[in-house]
């Protein structure tokens, strides 16, 4: 978003500068996921934040504002901080189905994903993540949680949602305790 400001000296002259609210734009790297012992395949996003002069909804609905060029990501697994000699490359796939309704890019994503059906519940897994040959790069390391149940029937009736497809406040987030 941009504004034009004018100031006026008393002399005379008076002189208007662009500006925007916005800032000098960096590269923010967004990166989230779910390993699950009991799956056999493990989706990761990774993509990037997005902003610029115009209208961040319209940029939201264009799939390049939120990919990297490169992208070259592995998960290593670790028993008491020793690496077990496991490691998986995660590769990119689209995926065909995400609801239209939001206001990000639809019915196409793409995601990082590997496959393995025999993660260990009792094992550490590092995710390393080489962004555009260096230029960004992001760890993260993590247990998996072992035996995760509701405490609840009532969760399992129906899909558990966090927020609606348009939030306008905060009471438009709906609050679930376990």
């Amino acid at each position: 978003m941009q504004f034009r400001f004018g100031y006026c000296i008393l002399v005379g002259s008076c002189q208007a500068e662009d500006f925007s609210l916005n800032g000098d734009y960096e590269i923010t790297p967004v990166v989230f996921g779910l390993l699950d012992h009991s799956k056999d395949f493990h989706i990761i996003k990774i993509t990037k934040a997005f902003m610029g002069d115009g209208d961040n909804l319209v940029y939201a609905q264009n799939p390049d504002s939120s990919y990297f060029e490169t992208v070259d990501a592995k998960v290593v697994e670790y028993d008491d901080g020793v690496a077990t000699g496991r490691e998986w490359q995660l590769h990119d796939s689209i995926i065909t189905n995400k609801d239209t309704s939001g206001i990000f890019y639809a019915p196409e994503q793409k995601v990082y994903v590997f496959y393995e059906s025999d993660l260990d519940s009792t094992m550490e897994y590092e995710l390393t993540v080489i962004i555009n040959e260096g230029e960004h790069e992001v760890y993260g390391k993590t247990e998996l949680i072992n035996g995760f149940k509701l405490a609840s029937s009532v969760y399992l009736m129906s899909e558990i949602a966090f927020a609606g497809n348009t939030v306008a406040d905060d009471q438009d987030y709906l609050n679930w305790t376990f």
